[in-house]
């Protein structure tokens, strides 16, 4: 029993277990042997769940919302019993929420600063994320940041085809 426990043969340590107490009447012993084994399977079962959510936290980290409910999904069917993942898609819910408003002060803050380009990245992933309700609080904001960028461009349009830059020329207007 000792050794199917080292090996990690958790099943085979169990038959064991009760090959003990039926066959040799060791009934306490193997309870204990028993016990023993299930505190261990526990204790892995455990780490394993503690990996497990490392990982989702590195796909959150990352915001790859999608893929993060999807792991959470594949955990809640490979551990269904453990209170470990109670509120796991509440989690995911609260983290991107999180990481939006955080893009809303980032826009508005480069907005306010007149960060053109920067503000347009911005708009642009913002965008992913605000229904239609949401987005009108940027409206204004978003008008002015989408006008100057379009008038950088134009200026840099102006000056590659001054220059004989094509290829940038047919950049910048296909920006446009």
């Amino acid at each position: 029993i000792q050794d199917d426990m080292a090996s990690g043969d958790v099943h085979s340590a169990l038959m064991l277990c009760d090959q003990m107490a039926s066959e040799f009447g060791a009934v306490e012993e193997s309870e204990k042997l028993r016990s023993q084994i299930q505190s261990a399977l526990h204790q892995q079962h455990q780490t394993r769940i503690q990996e497990e959510l490392k990982l989702l936290e590195d796909l959150l980290s990352q915001h790859n919302w999608v893929e993060a409910y999807q792991y959470a999904a594949k955990m809640r069917r490979l551990y269904p019993e453990t209170p470990l993942l109670h509120g796991i898609e509440q989690h995911i819910a609260d983290a991107r929420v999180q990481y939006r408003h955080s893009l809303e002060e980032r826009f508005v803050e480069a907005a306010e600063k007149n960060e053109i380009e920067q503000s347009m990245e911005l708009l642009k992933e913002l965008d992913r994320y605000l229904t239609p309700d949401e987005a009108r609080q940027f409206r204004d904001t978003a008008n002015s940041v989408i006008s100057s960028y379009r008038d950088t461009l134009v200026t840099r349009f102006k000056m590659a085809v001054s220059d004989l830059r094509w290829s940038q020329a047919v950049e910048f207007g296909e920006a446009i």
